[in-house]
């Protein structure tokens, strides 16, 4: 437990440095999620309707 608060004392330190930000499509971060995510083995496939 004490590494673990030590670890959160590290990141909030660090106040987001280190992290490249850059703006992304959601369309296109939830297709390349559902392109990764494979549906178990008797169950139905994820059919999604994107919004514009």
């Amino acid at each position: 437990m004490i590494n673990e608060l030590l670890d959160l004392s590290r990141i909030e330190e660090r106040a987001g440095r280190g992290f490249d930000i850059v703006l992304y499509s959601l369309n296109d971060l939830l297709l390349e999620a559902l392109t990764e995510f494979d549906v178990p083995i008797g169950r139905n496939d994820i059919i999604v309707s994107p919004f514009y």
